[in-house]
């Protein structure tokens, strides 16, 4: 499993993303990632890379085609309580 990560694709030269400081921190600290090990990249646009983290900066290897739909349709019903339709949400 790879961890995902939404990225600032403006700052992309050469491969690589440059890491703000609160992105660097939750790789290396919260998720424990080290030096050369692979996350997912997200572009807010529905698009993702597989990326290598290094040092403060991440290094796009290969785009993934990735399918966030469910392949079948989910219709929900709610029947409103007595106390009116607040409690549902």
């Amino acid at each position: 499993m790879y961890y995902r990560l939404l990225l600032d694709f403006n700052t992309l030269e050469n491969g690589l993303i440059a890491l703000t400081p609160e992105q660097s921190h939750y790789l290396k600290k919260v998720v424990r990632l080290k030096s050369h090990e692979r996350f997912i990249a997200l572009n807010g646009q529905g698009q993702a890379w597989l990326a290598e983290i290094i040092d403060n900066s991440a290094h796009l290897l290969e785009a993934i085609n990735e399918t966030s739909e469910l392949p079948v349709q989910v219709n929900l019903m709610v029947a409103i309580p007595k106390n009116g339709f607040d409690d549902i949400v």
